[in-house]
């Protein structure tokens, strides 16, 4: 027999075999075929909403701010009353509801915090990570106190030089 016509076979029974294998397995255990033969469709063909999550403000200042999490239908835009927002921090985690304008609120504890959006029907949302608050920010103190010696620096350094190379 000639290799291509048996590769062409076993690529016809592989195939089949994905057919028939549901129906086989229902005869055996007595599992209904209808069930089994989901497996068919793949999943990635079955269109899914999608959320569209919207974090304000994406990088807090202060430890207790008030965080909001606005959840909309990807495709209308549209807000998403009861789904599940997952806060996690530091390995705990809690959940706050979404209210009929598709807000949930919480303090930021913080620390960096992931959060999580789920809702029925539709594909989970990307993660939200807010980063951990500093210890210490730069203030604009501190900037204008850095500003000024980087100033008188910059300033005094070329007549510095000058008066160098003068005395040589």
């Amino acid at each position: 027999m000639n290799k291509r016509l048996l590769s062409v076979i076993l690529i016809l029974l592989g195939i089949l075999l994905i057919f028939i294998e549901p129906y086989l397995f229902s005869v055996i255990t007595g599992v209904p075929f209808w069930f089994l033969s989901l497996k068919l469709v793949p999943l990635s063909i079955i269109p899914e909403k999608q959320l569209m999550v919207e974090v304000n403000p994406v990088v807090p200042i202060n430890l207790g701010e008030l965080i909001t999490v606005k959840v909309l239908d990807a495709q209308n835009g549209t807000t998403i009353e009861g789904a599940i927002v997952k806060i996690l921090k530091d390995g705990l985690n809690f959940n706050v509801t979404t209210q009929i304008d598709g807000i949930a609120k919480f303090e930021y504890p913080g620390a960096t915090t992931i959060i999580f959006v789920s809702k029925d029907g539709y594909r989970d949302a990307d993660p939200v990570v807010i980063p951990k608050i500093p210890d210490e920010w730069v203030t604009v103190k501190n900037y204008q106190v850095i500003t000024w010696i980087v100033t008188l620096l910059a300033s005094w350094a070329p007549a510095f030089y000058i008066y160098k190379k003068r005395k040589e």
